[in-house]
């Protein structure tokens, strides 16, 4: 059986919602429209004979509905979700997206944005009988994908904000939920001739946008500011990276790849990375830090491990 969702309306907890579970409503209202040129209008009560899409979590349900249990998304998984298909008649049926997280409702809005069958002033969802549609969870616990806004690809340093968040969209969609920047070190690093914002404004901006969609924000951060061949000088390098990490409005995890780029020595890169940690959990508490010993050659890789 076809189920039409051409006029539906997306139900949330409204203020009572997780903020990505407010952007995963927006989120539909934004894709449908531009699949279909329809508006799928957002409220914070039900409308009775009109098609529905909650999300929901089971904690936070949309005042006067009750979460049916099949409804009740994985127990075993932080990121888990459920669809589910009530048919209280057939001109309004009631699709529950719930997750156990705000981002798990967004990965649930993307499964729907999959399945969904759109042409020119028609949604709907195909072959789909009442109840459970899936129930599901991720396999591995980290699902990123890296976009640097820097030169070297041939593409990401021409994008505004608005196209970052469709790919964006695009990648969490289909479950994606970190994405790791390159930030620069410093706030006055030139632009190149394409980009529509310096390197430091963007990266700031990006990290804001991810954080709506409570997403993990990773940054790639190399040691190519350490000079070669030459003691490191390691406060000004804590300090450069101090400012970063305080300019940054989220930041989950830092990943540091040892001499690829870069050039530091072990004896050099611990000390670094001691100093890196604490300015960074000062700002950031629950941040990771990340090492790779990448690059190293074979001194560099026994000195490595000696320091392990």
């Amino acid at each position: 059986m076809d189920v039409d969702f051409s006029r539906a309306v997306v139900l949330s907890a409204g203020g009572a919602a997780h903020r990505a579970e407010r952007k995963a409503a927006q989120m539909l209202r934004d894709e449908v429209k531009r699949r279909t040129g329809l508006t799928w209008q957002i409220v914070e009560s039900p409308r009775d004979g009109t098609p529905t899409v909650v999300i929901a979590h089971p904690q936070r349900v949309p005042a006067g509905l009750r979460l049916p249990q099949q409804a009740e998304p994985p127990a075993d998984s932080a990121e888990g979700y459920t669809l589910y298909l009530e048919l209280p008649s057939l001109r309004s049926p009631r699709l529950w997206l719930v997750g156990n997280c705000g981002r798990a409702a967004l990965f649930a809005a993307g499964h729907l944005l999959r399945w969904l069958h759109t042409e020119r002033g028609r949604a709907w969802l195909p072959n789909r009988q009442p109840g459970r549609l899936i129930s599901t969870s991720a396999r591995f616990p980290i699902r990123g994908h890296q976009l640097g806004y820097r030169s070297t690809p041939n593409t990401y340093d021409a994008w505004n904000v608005a196209q970052y968040e469709q790919y964006i969209r695009d990648l969490l969609v289909f479950g994606a939920n970190s994405i790791e920047l390159i930030p620069a070190l410093r706030p006055d690093e030139p632009r190149t001739a394409i980009m529509p914002l310096s390197p430091w404004e963007m990266n700031v901006r990006l990290s804001s946008l991810l954080d709506e969609y409570d997403l993990d924000v990773w940054a790639w951060l190399p040691n190519t500011d350490a000079p070669s061949g030459q003691p490191a000088d390691i406060p000004k390098m804590v300090a450069d990276r101090r400012r970063l990490f305080e300019s940054i409005p989220r930041l989950d995890h830092v990943f540091v790849p040892g001499d690829d780029p870069g050039d530091m020595p072990p004896e050099e890169l611990f000390p670094l990375l001691e100093k890196m940690a604490e300015e960074l959990r000062r700002v950031h508490p629950r941040a990771g830090l990340w090492l790779s010993p990448q690059g190293f050659s074979r001194e560099r890789m026994d000195t490595f491990y000696r320091f392990l």
